[in-house]
């Protein structure tokens, strides 16, 4: 057949009286074939002619239709037909996409679901295969593609592959954007520092990007504080409490663990007291932590203090005892170490 497309077929005889009363025809045309039986002989004049024996017959471009004639009798007979002919009613039309996959792009979070929908004209039956990045996807065979519980693989280009007797056609790509909800993975952590000493607190997050940062103090959002860090600077007694952050984007929320700050009050050296060996006592304050008692010969001018000693202390009172005799004089100070 020069062009592939359904066609009538007719076969071309004689009258006469040798002619039989049933020869069954078949066709065998492209996925199948049909028979029919075509009474050849008439007592009358001029009822030979062209018979139609099947309609709507798919044939493929390129091959050889052709029609079988057999014998319907259990006798040793002949039959015939002198010609058969082949009549294009239709050509088989290509697969042509009428609506690209639709929707064109679509976001969707972790675990949702997506479809995907094309239409196409051309010669029935048309059959589908989606692909992702170019894959074919086992099963999607269908003019549209559903993926329940979407994971984070499940992103990219989404296309089908359309196919018919007459050929075949590929969509344009539809973007899926698979968005991941923010999780901490870095919890901000509790801290203590001396009033008038500065406190930072940091979390770290994951997720589709961008991220978004709110901080709380005692549950109460924060003016500017929409970093991944907040840091407190001179701290006083009314910001010791409950700190907190929100991380959010366009998949979700997600609020962090609480961290307190302690707030303590700066040691102090409260009595300083000489011992009859000559050595000084110093009655401390302060709360519990790690502290630096540090001594200077003279505080005028460019002052160079030295560390005496390092301890760390878990009560509010606590006493140093120098164990430098016959000074005429010494300055202390203590300071708290983070």
């Amino acid at each position: 057949m020069p062009v592939g497309g359904y066609y009538d077929v007719y076969v071309y005889y004689q009258i006469g009286a040798n002619r039989t009363v049933g020869a069954p025809y078949t066709v065998h045309y492209y996925g199948g074939s049909v028979t029919s039986v075509q009474n050849q002989y008439s007592s009358t004049p001029n009822q030979g002619g062209w018979f139609l024996v099947g309609t709507n017959l798919p044939f493929l471009g390129g091959t050889a239709g052709y029609v079988e004639l057999k014998n319907n009798t259990p006798d040793t007979l002949l039959v015939s037909a002198d010609a058969a002919k082949f009549v294009l009613v239709a050509p088989f039309l290509a697969p042509v996409i009428t609506q690209q996959p639709q929707p064109a792009e679509q976001s969707v979070t972790v675990g949702q679901g997506a479809s995907f929908t094309v239409e196409a004209t051309g010669t029935a039956p048309l059959s589908y295969q989606w692909r992702h990045n170019g894959v074919p996807l086992a099963g999607a065979t269908a003019s549209s593609y559903t993926r329940n519980n979407v994971e984070i693989s499940d992103a990219g280009n989404y296309s089908v592959v359309i196919t018919n007797v007459a050929g075949s056609v590929t969509s344009l790509d539809a973007v899926l954007v698979v968005n991941v909800p923010p999780t901490i993975t870095t919890q901000p952590q509790s801290q203590a520092v001396i009033q008038g000493g500065n406190a930072s607190f940091t979390v770290a997050a994951a997720g589709t990007a961008p991220l978004v940062y709110q901080w709380y103090f005692d549950g109460q959002p924060l003016a500017d504080a929409t970093d991944s860090a907040l840091t407190i600077t001179n701290a006083q007694p009314a910001d010791a409490g409950s700190y907190a952050v929100e991380v959010l984007n366009l998949a979700g929320q997600i609020m962090s663990d609480p961290a307190t700050l302690t707030v303590n009050a700066p040691p102090q050296i409260d009595e300083i007291r000489v011992l009859a060996d000559g050595r000084f006592e110093l009655q401390i304050s302060g709360a519990p932590g790690q502290y630096v008692v540090e001594a200077t010969p003279d505080v005028a001018g460019v002052v160079s203090w030295t560390a005496l000693t390092n301890f760390t202390v878990t009560t509010t009172n606590f006493q140093y005892y120098d164990s430098e005799t016959g000074l005429a004089r010494r300055f202390y100070r203590v300071r708290w170490t983070p």
